[in-house]
């Protein structure tokens, strides 16, 4: 059997994952949210709430926490326009899919649903396959979105980590102290990444009483590769202590 093309695996995943998605109908008319529902329901969708009004609508958002709106753009106690502007005020929803339904549409007012926050719109009477598909594609991005930002999140984490870690390879400041007064000398030292990570490493190899070595190292490249290099070179140097009197000795180990 053929293994399916990689493309067409990761948009099966992301079109299973959208069927749970919580979506939002705001409509002060409860015969046009049981219509959107029924369409959005026989396409897979189950996880379907109703706002009956703007006011409803936004208390609605704070309990049910949607990953789409569908919002009404005449509704006689708050517009459409003006739940939207609330809505895009809350910096946790600026990226929540609106999708406007207007009966009426030219270019000036679709500007104004624009600026007033909308993602899209939907004119009526709806097209059943019309809302289907806005809300499938409004629904994918909204799921890549947040991989991508999760994944940001992560390695953002892990490069921090990382560069700690780095960090506490080079010799500390008691430890530079006290090898510089056994020796009768001052050390100053100052080390910073030119980003998270990077290839150089610098520290001090104790010899005796009256002697110590420094080395310092600097990889090619930038980021992690070059970074994984520097652990690798501290750990090596390490291991072979009894090469420290002779650096010819230990660069021709570490080469």
């Amino acid at each position: 059997m053929n293994a399916p093309p990689v493309g067409g695996v990761i948009r099966a995943t992301a079109e299973n994952s959208i069927y749970d998605s919580r979506i939002l109908i705001a409509d002060d008319e409860p015969l046009c949210c049981r219509l959107l529902a029924g369409i959005l329901r026989r396409s897979k969708f189950t996880n379907v709430q109703f706002a009956h009004g703007g006011y409803s609508a936004l208390e609605k958002i704070r309990s049910f926490q949607p990953d789409l709106l569908l919002l009404d753009m005449q509704m006689p106690d708050l517009s459409g326009q003006e739940v939207c502007r609330h809505v895009r005020a809350i910096p946790a929803l600026v990226d929540l899919p609106i999708l406007m339904q207007t009966a009426t549409v030219d270019r000036k007012e679709m500007g104004i649903l624009f600026e007033a926050g909308a993602s899209d719109f939907l004119s009526k009477p709806i097209n059943p396959s019309e809302l289907v598909s806005r809300v499938t594609l409004h629904l994918e991005r909204r799921s890549l979105l947040q991989e991508l930002r999760d994944y940001r999140e992560r390695t953002s984490m892990e490069l921090e980590a990382a560069r700690r870690m780095q960090f506490d390879l080079m010799p500390v400041q008691l430890v530079q102290e006290e090898l510089a007064m056994t020796a009768g000398m001052r050390i100053g030292s100052y080390s910073r990444s030119s980003s998270e990570i990077g290839g150089d490493l610098w520290g001090v190899l104790p010899i005796n009483e009256a002697l110590f070595g420094v080395f310092l190292a600097d990889f090619a490249g930038h980021g992690v590769t070059a970074a994984l290099n520097t652990f690798r070179l501290h750990a090596l140097i390490h291991e072979h202590a009894a090469l420290y009197k002779d650096p010819a000795g230990l660069l021709a180990m570490l080469n």
